[in-house]
Parts: C-alpha cells; sequence; structure tokens
C-alpha cells in the first residue's frame, strides 16, 4: 500500500500541485465532486479528477497552448469547468469566466481584452455566440464545448469536442510519460492564475488579476477564521466569473479537499441543495 503524503508537511503553493496532492492522499477513496445530471448525482473521486484534467493538459499542448496565453471559460457550473481551468493552469495559462448570460459583444470585448487564445463553451448557446463574432476575434485558435446536443451539424474548424480532446490528450499521455507531473512541479505560485472581471459600472469592466500565491493565501485565511474539514460538502452554484466562487469552491476545496456539489441547473438549485445539506454554502448579498 502506498503511503500517504506526510500532512505535518505545508501544502503545496499552486492550485494544479493541491490537486495533485489531494489525489494522492486519497486516490478513489474519496469523493472530490458530484454533479447531478439528469436526475443522478454522479461522483468523481479525487483519482479521476486528477487523470482528467492530465488529459485535457495533454490536448492543450497538442493544440499548441502555450504559457500565459489565457483560456476563456464560458458555462453555468459543472465539473467540466474546473477540469479545464486547472488543465490550463498546469499549462501556465491563466483564465478567465465570462458569464453565461453575456451577449457576443460583451464576449468580444473580453477575449479581445484579455488576448484570449482558447474558448471553453458548455453549450449550443454559447457557441453560438463565439462563432457570430469570429471574425473580430483573430487572436482565437480553438473552441472547446462539453454538451453536444443540437450541434452534430456544425462544421467550422474552430470547434472541438471535448470527447475529442480528451481522446487527444489521452494519446499524448501515453506517449509522455511522466510529462504532466513535471509540469505540476514547474507550475509556480507567482504565475498569474485568474482574471476577475469588474463589473464595468464605472466604465468599460477592468481585469483583476490573482497568483496562485495570492488565492492559496485567500483559502488560508477562510480557514483560520471558520476552518473546513475535508469531510465538509459544498455547492457550487455562484458565478464562475465571479472571485467569491473562484475562493470557495474551486480555491478553498483545492486547499482542503472538501466535496464540492454541483447542481443539474440554476432552476434547480435550492432543491439540489437540500439534497446534499452542505456544511456551507455561500449567498451573494
Amino acid at each position: 500500500m502506498t503511503a500517504l503524503p506526510d500532512q505535518t508537511q505545508p501544502l503545496p503553493d499552486t492550485l494544479p500541485q493541491l490537486l495533485r496532492h489531494h489525489s494522492r492522499r486519497f486516490g478513489n477513496n474519496r469523493i472530490a465532486m458530484r454533479e447531478k445530471d439528469r436526475g443522478i448525482w454522479k461522483p468523481y473521486t479525487w483519482a479521476e479528477y486528477y487523470a482528467i484534467v492530465e488529459r485535457l493538459t495533454m490536448a492543450f499542448l497538442e493544440m499548441g497552448l502555450q504559457p500565459d496565453e489565457k483560456v476563456a471559460i464560458i458555462g453555468e457550473n459543472k465539473p467540466h469547468v474546473y477540469w479545464f481551468e486547472l488543465a490550463a493552469l498546469t499549462c501556465r495559462a491563466p483564465v478567465l469566466g465570462i458569464f453565461s448570460d453575456c451577449g457576443p459583444e460583451e464576449i468580444k470585448y473580453f477575449l479581445t481584452h484579455s488576448d484570449a487564445t482558447f474558448v471553453i463553451c458548455q453549450d449550443q448557446e454559447q457557441v453560438d455566440k463565439v462563432l457570430e463574432i469570429k471574425q473580430e476575434i483573430p487572436l482565437i485558435r480553438k473552441v472547446i464545448y462539453w454538451e453536444e446536443k443540437g450541434m452534430w451539424n456544425y462544421d467550422d474548424p474552430l470547434l472541438i469536442t471535448m470527447d475529442e480532446a480528451l481522446e487527444t490528450g489521452a494519446v499524448k499521455a501515453a506517449e509522455n510519460a511522466g510529462l504532466f507531473e513535471e509540469m505540476i512541479d514547474a507550475t509556480d505560485p507567482d504565475d498569474i492564475a485568474v482574471f476577475f472581471y469588474t463589473s464595468g459600472t464605472t466604465g468599460l469592466p477592468k481585469a483583476g488579476l490573482q497568483t496562485h500565491r495570492n488565492i492559496k493565501m485567500m483559502a488560508e485565511l477562510m480557514d483560520q477564521r471558520d476552518p473546513a474539514f475535508e469531510s465538509d460538502e459544498s455547492v457550487s452554484y455562484l458565478p464562475i466569473a465571479w472571485i467569491a466562487e473562484q475562493l470557495q469552491n474551486v480555491a478553498y476545496s483545492l486547499y482542503k479537499g472538501f466535496t464540492v456539489n454541483f447542481p443539474e441547473s440554476q432552476e434547480t438549485v435550492t432543491q439540489n441543495i437540500r439534497e446534499i445539506g452542505p456544511h456551507m454554502v455561500l449567498f451573494a448579498p
């Protein structure tokens, strides 16, 4: 039996390193995330979380994602958002969340202002918005989407499904054993991790930049004020573009190792919260 990492040692300083830390600790013995899909709660262990991120990281590499390039994510709260974010961060590419109700012109602003080169979309609705402005976003090299309903007849060289990316990543991972570990080791706490855009109430939205070190420090401070436990359950439903969601569920879960639950839809949040009975929920004012 493999010995668990020594918990008396300081935790790693980047989000991909924290993911690996908990994958080594828990493997398939603890649930990292749970998603309600078509009425059924589907669990993912820490080992599965890690394996999916590895394949998406390798897919990003195969598609040419470079350090310091930006990856934009448009979608509702789903495990896929976390998987793509951790994969981009392993490539040392910062991410930015875009609110799922943004229109094409708003999306164009965020993509051009951030110089994003990849866009991750949830479904047909979000893909259509990006394709509508594709002539105005020449830096975008690929649009990856994970819900294929209604998109079987789409034929655009920009588009690739998440399943295709996973297949590409699995091949590259098999051909490059150990590369994912090396890339995680190379992530630096002073790398920019996430762009957070302001609401734009006093002008065009401005981007606040947070490093891995900053994000981990905020998780540490949250834990000092009101400690969480590995056995805790949380619910992810606040917009991924908002810093509160990134801190409460992305960073804090990677810091402490608790389980994050994803509702079936925005309309079922309150019902799904009752089903889970979470130990913590972060509400907007």
